[in-house]
């Protein structure tokens, strides 16, 4: 009778069962997957999330810490500090496919104060969300600039800016429009309109803060 052959004598060369491949295969992937690789372009399937003004979006919450806040949406695509706020460092920007979060530091962690979405199925619980006119917006969150009128003094809680082109370079064709609720702790920006042209303004982006007094006039 032939022996079988020893499997650890020298030339002997083994073929892995079929089976073992397409395993290590799945395992690969699946730790690409969980190292954070592609995170961001799953993460922001969560279409079920709520705009919560003044408190979040879904599971982010206003207030809580940076590590905390990327836990839910993991790796971003770009992180900017911006130049010109003193002191260097104290604000930070997180960015995303189509979410912005906006970080400050406190102490020595850094505390999420904005929300910034473009993205398309996020919604208010009013059902306000990009892509939404300036009329569904007033006729949700009110169209009223004295909110409030204590004695003698005018309480704006509700204020409409207007600006064209960005800082040092303005571009007076176009006119970006924002109304922001202090009183609510959202605004929204509205895509930009052409002087001349008729359009109807929509929402561009929202932004989630923290709830501020109105301001007085």
């Amino acid at each position: 009778m032939k022996p079988y052959p020893d499997p650890l004598a020298p030339g002997t060369v083994r073929s892995a069962p079929k089976w073992v491949c397409p395993l290590f295969i799945s395992i690969a992937v699946a730790v690409v997957l969980v190292s954070g690789i592609f995170p961001h372009r799953f993460a922001e399937a969560q279409t079920n999330w709520i705009i919560e003004p003044g408190e979040g979006w879904g599971p982010l919450r206003i207030g809580m810490t940076e590590p905390n806040a990327l836990g839910h949406l993991g790796r971003p695509k770009s992180v900017l500090i911006p130049p010109n706020v003193s002191p260097p460092g104290q604000i930070k920007l997180v960015l995303f496919d189509t979410v912005t979060l906006g970080f400050v530091r406190s102490g020595a962690d850094y505390k999420l104060i904005t929300i910034t979405l473009t993205n398309k199925s996020a919604v208010t619980r009013a059902g306000i969300g990009v892509g939404a006119s300036l009329h569904e917006v007033l006729k949700a969150y009110g169209d009223s600039w004295s909110a409030n009128i204590v004695g003698s003094r005018l309480l704006l809680c509700m204020e409409v800016s207007a600006s064209s082109g960005t800082p040092g370079q303005p571009d007076f064709s176009r006119v970006t429009l924002k109304v922001d609720y202090r009183n609510l702790g959202v605004s929204f920006e509205f895509a930009r309109l052409l002087r001349g042209a008729p359009s109807t303004p929509t929402v561009e982006s929202i932004t989630v803060q923290a709830v501020k007094q109105c301001r007085e006039d």
